[in-house]
């Protein structure tokens, strides 16, 4: 059996990769976040929103649900 170098997750859970040093998909993802432009990732949402605001109408609700899922 492996295991990440970082966090120990074995290579038994569904879709773990790991890379040429032995780190697990997930912590290499969690890596990533740290060069993520957050305050850019808020302005582009918030343009997502604004397209869709009173799409129901004057006083209506508008309403986003996040979900989300598994493998499909």
């Amino acid at each position: 059996m492996k295991y990440c170098k970082k966090c120990t997750m074995p290579d038994t859970r569904p879709g773990i990769v790991f890379d040429s040093n032995g780190v697990c998909s997930a912590c290499n993802h969690y890596e990533a976040r740290k060069n993520i432009d957050w305050n850019k990732r808020w302005t582009e949402f918030e343009e997502l929103c604004n397209r869709y605001r009173g799409c129901n109408g004057l006083g209506n609700y508008d309403c986003a649900i996040a979900v989300s899922g598994g493998e499909r």
